[in-house]
């Protein structure tokens, strides 16, 4: 008898596996492969090596390599002060270091420029890329800074040794897997920052997403983009690659942010706390201060006139609708990508921890890595006609959204689901639970904290995605970010403050939602 059911429970497992294969091939392996495809020409392989893709890849990989060195540095004494010891105020802190990840980066950009309208464009954009990625680098190094124990920490302060020598020969040892988990997906964030380069960059400073973007939409040069994909997608694979040989670890990405077993504060700790307050204040609130109080700002004299210009269609009929429906098709859209996101990330965390399928997690994950550019672009090419129009219909912003979005979720909720111990399962077995009994009376209680990060993350994360939006989001369905970055396009004093004002709206929406998690 229990023979046949472990056959049964073996067959559905396959059944459902086959399901979710088919589903990521039809909606993300095929649009990527159609893009490719479509631009091989008998000069593809000669058009792999130009100059201006050697230069356009390699500024790419050197600013995102820069802006994740910096942002891991930065991160560490910020890791210390939230996690390894207690003061007032560091909730507040913790949101206001996040805010920045969630934040689209079309916000981050004009947010940027508003506060330093003469600075050039390669600096401004590190500096955005630091900016959004430093506080995800402290939550990933401080939750597993806080799970180690200080007992060779304190050995080596009873052999004389400081706190500088020891954090580099002791600690910085015992956070290796979190250095690389976090540097991993910063590079990866970086790397594909369509918005923030877009807004901030120039003819000469180019990405390999804003090159697919532009030869696609600029030049339809479709051989081109071709070219561009592919060497994204062989970037990607090599991380993933690299990363699974150099971390075993599991650590979580996006980890709980208790703070049991912190210390209280002690002089000694001062540095590390001052920095602290002094990069929170000085790089993460000064930007976003910048962009309320010029929302709030009309010709040098305070109004709410940008926020009552809303409604309308901006200076010169900028926009072919307003930004309130904008908003409503961006919380639309989320709450869409929302159910899709957690329902199939949460059966796939299932699936990874019950089967022995664990080299799978890599085919659910790669979407990560991908430009929501590309995705946008594959979309457009493979869903316009056919017998699947799904491009005539406004979802395909939200499924196109939830494709990435999928990879998030199991970035939160599988490290947490692994890190249930099996003499837990093992003991529900013998009381008679089957599978379903066993996740939703057992697992899901235990995990809800990391359920709900991962739905908050996914909600703001959609309502300011930008790159795939682009594309498909055209006419009566554009989102948000995209009518934010028709305005910044078009100039004049009331375009630029309507601009402040939506971006107002999403910093303080971001910020909201944000805070549940620390509920």
């Amino acid at each position: 008898m229990r023979g046949h059911q472990s056959l049964r429970k073996q067959r559905t497992h396959w059944l459902i596996w086959a399901a979710l294969l088919v589903f990521f091939g039809a909606l993300f392996y095929q649009p990527i492969f159609r893009t490719i495809s479509l631009g091989f020409n008998i000069h593809f392989f000669k058009d792999f090596f130009t100059s201006e893709n050697f230069q356009v890849t390699w500024f790419t990989i050197w600013q995102a390599l820069l802006s994740t060195g910096l942002a891991l540095v930065i991160a560490t004494p910020i890791a210390y002060s939230l996690y390894k010891i207690r003061f007032r105020g560091q909730n507040l802190i913790t949101i206001l270091i996040t805010l920045p990840f969630l934040l689209p980066t079309i916000v981050v950009g004009i947010g940027f420029t508003s506060l330093l309208t003469h600075a050039s464009a390669i600096p401004l954009i590190i500096a955005s890329n630091i900016f959004m990625n430093f506080g995800l680098a402290a939550r990933i190094i401080g939750v597993t800074w806080q799970s180690i124990g200080d007992e060779e920490t304190d050995a080596a302060a009873l052999d004389g040794a400081g706190k500088i020598v020891t954090f580099f020969h002791v600690t910085a040892i015992q956070l290796r897997g979190a250095y690389a988990a976090a540097g991993f997906l910063i590079f990866l964030y970086c790397a594909a920052n369509f918005g923030i380069i877009l807004v901030l960059g120039n003819e000469k400073t180019k990405s390999l997403e804003t090159s697919i973007y532009i030869n696609a939409v600029e030049n339809l040069d479709l051989p081109k983009v071709a070219t561009l994909v592919l060497i994204q997608s062989l970037l990607t694979l090599s991380l993933f690659f690299a990363y699974s040989r150099f971390s075993r670890s599991t650590v979580n990405p996006f980890g709980s942010s208790g703070r049991n077993k912190a210390k209280r504060f002690e002089a000694r700790d001062l540095p590390a706390m001052l920095f602290t307050l002094i990069v929170t204040g000085g790089f993460v609130v000064a930007p976003l201060f910048s962009v309320v109080w010029r929302s709030f700002h009309y010709e040098g004299r305070a109004t709410w006139g940008n926020f009552s210009r809303l409604g309308s269609s901006g200076a010169r009929d900028a926009l072919s609708i307003t930004l309130n429906h904008a908003l409503m098709n961006s919380l639309r859209n989320a709450t869409v990508s929302l159910l899709i996101s957690l329902g199939i990330g949460l059966l796939l965390a299932f699936l990874l921890v019950q089967t022995r399928f664990h080299y799978l997690s890599l085919i659910f994950q790669l979407p990560l890595g991908i430009s929501p550019v590309v995705l946008g672009l594959g979309y457009l090419l493979s869903f316009t006609n056919g017998f699947f129009p799904l491009r005539s219909s406004w979802l395909v912003t939200p499924i196109a959204q939830s494709m990435v979005l999928i990879s998030l979720v199991l970035q939160i909720v599988l490290p947490a689901l692994r890190g249930i111990g099996v003499e837990l399962r093992n003991s529900a077995e013998m009381d008679g639970s089957n599978d379903s009994t066993y996740w939703w009376m057992i697992q899901i209680p235990l995990i809800k904290k990391a359920i709900l990060l991962a739905a908050i993350y996914v909600l703001v994360v959609s309502m300011g995605e930008f790159g795939a939006a682009n594309f498909l989001a055209y006419g009566d369905q554009a989102t948000l970010p995209t009518v934010l970055y028709q305005l910044i396009s078009h100039p004049g004093a009331i375009n630029y403050g309507m601009a402040m004002a939506a971006s107002t709206i999403l910093i303080v929406f971001a910020g909201v939602v944000l805070s549940l998690s620390l509920l």
